[in-house]
């Protein structure tokens, strides 16, 4: 990963379900639903001086007991 301005090196996921936002070093996560339903799960990526410099969102429809185990490509 490059480390220059601009660069992700932190990505924070929300995946909408009333859990704390999860902080990664990596584009992977996994996170457990423990209802069914629609989330909007919202991915920022942050490079080292803080700044937002890119953000995905998106709508999973997740069954009951379900986890997302999904890398960031």
């Amino acid at each position: 990963m490059n480390n220059h301005p601009g660069h992700p090196v932190t990505y924070e996921w929300d995946f909408d379900d009333g859990t704390s936002r999860v902080t990664e070093l990596t584009g992977a996560v996994n996170h457990s639903f423990s209802d069914s339903g629609r989330y909007n799960v919202t991915v920022r990526a942050y490079n080292e001086l803080g700044e937002d410099v890119a953000w995905v969102s998106g709508a999973l429809l997740m069954p009951e007991n379900q986890t997302l185990e999904k890398p960031l490509t």
